[in-house]
């Protein structure tokens, strides 16, 4: 019996290397799609990624340059507000920039008008980076609206002195050269109602162009030109200290505030100063007061002993609303009441003037 053979077997072939039902080809075919589309969308996310951040950076430059714009606005509109006598530039600061704003003159229209374009360009540092800028314009015109002196001393009600001591005097106390204007014309020494000045004993004070300016108090309101209900309401003028909210300001050597007393007071040498003084009730001047500049009164004023005023004084300007005011005193004491034109001027630029905008002249850039 012979030893058994032993067949080999069938070698088994592996499955080709393609999807079932494809042939080589059409394998080759389905993975280069494949890989073209992994290309697409790679490019389509990266696409996106890129427009993604592109459109973050326009957002942030846009929040960048509204932020610059609104402290440009806000500069330009707190500079008009604040500057009576556009003649500076000034930096302001606020949370969405900084702002530089200041003046050109373009015109001096006459009559105390002068037109201006007033410029802001502020600047916004972002906290990621970059800085933006963006500037605003306009036109304005700085114009006082105040009212017409008449005398160093106006009174709607009588007007009291004692003895002949002291000047009152309405020849213009300013030199030539310290302001524009200055040696003015003569004005009156004191303007009052028909009859309205009273002296006893000496010879009459007053000295002036004329001596002592007469008329009815209709005639007076109209040659004064002065609006008292509108200065009252805060209208025309803005006062800088209001008493006795506020406490009586140090008043330095170029300051020319208004301060806006809205009762009674009465004022020491330690409150001289200059600027404009706005007192509803009545003034009682004590020994030594001066003031240099404005003084508008409602009711009356008594002045105790030696005052010297260098400028103008008004008073019974209540009259105008149908009040009756007593009669103004100036007592006993050397009086140096002087008509000074600078100094007036300086005070009703401060209280009176302004920057007032030319309607469509407002511009941007950025």
């Amino acid at each position: 019996m012979g030893v058994p053979r032993i067949l080999p077997t069938n070698r088994i072939e592996p499955p080709p290397l393609a999807a079932p039902g494809l042939d080589k080809n059409e394998a080759g075919f389905a993975l280069l799609t494949v890989l073209l589309v992994l290309i697409g969308v790679t490019a389509m996310a990266s696409a996106g990624f890129i427009l993604s951040d592109l459109d973050y950076r326009v957002s942030q430059n846009h929040r960048s340059s509204v932020h610059a714009f609104l402290a440009a606005n806000a500069g330009l509109y707190e500079y008009m507000g604040d500057q009576k006598t556009p003649d500076t530039t000034l930096a302001y600061a606020y949370s969405t920039g900084d702002a530089d704003v200041g003046p050109r003159q373009l015109l001096d229209l006459g009559d105390g008008r002068i037109l201006y374009r007033i410029a802001s360009q502020a600047t916004y540092d972002a906290p990621e980076g970059g800085t933006a800028t963006h500037s605003v314009s306009t036109t304005a015109i700085q114009a006082i609206s105040g009212f017409d002196v008449t005398a160093p001393i106006a009174s709607l009600t009588t007007l009291h002195k004692n003895g002949g001591a002291g000047t009152i005097d309405g020849d213009d106390d300013a030199d030539a050269g310290d302001c524009e204007g200055a040696e003015a014309p003569e004005v009156a020494g004191v303007t009052v109602p028909n009859g309205g000045y009273d002296q006893s004993g000496g010879a009459p004070v007053p000295e002036g162009s004329p001596d002592i300016l007469e008329d009815d108090i209709p005639g007076l309101i109209d040659l004064i030109g002065l609006d008292w209900q509108a200065i009252l309401d805060g209208d025309l003028v803005r006062p800088d200290y209001t008493i006795p909210s506020d406490s009586w300001p140090s008043i330095g050597a170029d300051d020319w505030p208004v301060i806006h007393v809205t009762g009674d007071i009465s004022l020491s040498p330690a409150n001289s100063g200059q600027g404009t003084l706005i007192v509803e009730g009545r003034l009682t001047m004590g020994g030594g007061f001066d003031w240099d500049g404005i003084i508008l009164i409602g009711d009356n004023f008594i002045s105790n002993g030696n005052n010297e005023i260098m400028g103008t004084i008004m008073a019974g300007l209540n009259v105008m609303l149908g009040g009756t005011p007593p009669e103004s005193d100036l007592g006993n004491g050397t009086k140096t009441f002087h008509y000074h034109s600078c100094n007036i001027k300086w005070a009703m630029e401060s209280a009176f003037g302004g920057l007032h905008e030319v309607p469509g002249t407002w511009t941007e850039s950025m």
